[in-house]
């Protein structure tokens, strides 16, 4: 990996750099410098960011011309020193797009490894949609059962409930007929008498 490479990569991990334009990009999303609104800038500067790795990942940006690599590393480094002023940050972050555009490494980050990756990836992401489908499913179906197992519980329930209800009936109706008879002897019991 080439010296300008190195730096590159060594700033684009940088996780106060990214934070501090994340946090410029939140708080003045609408600041405009010539045009173009912060929030635009962010955007295109997470494009910039993928790009960037991506060509350093698969060794396109060692293959830039010198004075292109260095016009992008030096954009990146003073993008890094400029952290609080946001028309520079603007500024840096177009050129910084234009000098990517014109090195070619937008097409340079869709090489036929990169399409493989995605393909590989959107296969894979396929097969987790089915497989979460599929699991998606057997839940809803355990849950109509769980239902439908209330439901003739709850039914049960009821029906227990109602026996219930004619059982504490029949012994009231019960201890009034024992009552009634018991009654009945005693009164005969005294006539005996």
């Amino acid at each position: 990996m080439k010296n300008t490479t190195e730096a590159v990569l060594k700033i684009l991990n940088d996780e106060a750099f990214l934070n501090d334009i994340k946090r410029l990009s939140d708080n003045q999303s609408q600041h405009s410098f010539q045009g173009v609104s912060m929030e635009e800038a962010y955007s295109r500067f997470l494009l910039i960011k993928q790009v960037l790795l991506n060509a350093i990942e698969n060794g396109a940006l060692d293959r830039v011309a010198l004075g292109r690599r260095t016009a992008i590393h030096n954009n990146i480094d003073a993008l890094n020193k400029s952290r609080s002023d946001i028309n520079q940050i603007i500024n840096l972050i177009e050129a910084t797009y234009d000098n990517i555009e014109i090195a070619g490494l937008f097409a340079a980050g869709n090489s036929a490894t990169n399409y493989k990756k995605e393909l590989a990836e959107l296969a894979k992401l396929k097969s987790e949609h089915v497989d979460f489908n599929n699991g998606y499913r057997k839940v809803k179906d355990q849950f109509i059962e769980i239902e439908d197992a209330q439901n003739d519980l709850e039914e049960l329930i009821d029906t227990i409930e109602k026996t219930k209800a004619n059982i504490d009936q029949n012994k009231v109706d019960s201890d009034a007929k024992i009552a009634a008879i018991q009654s009945k002897l005693q009164e005969a019991n005294n006539i005996q008498k």
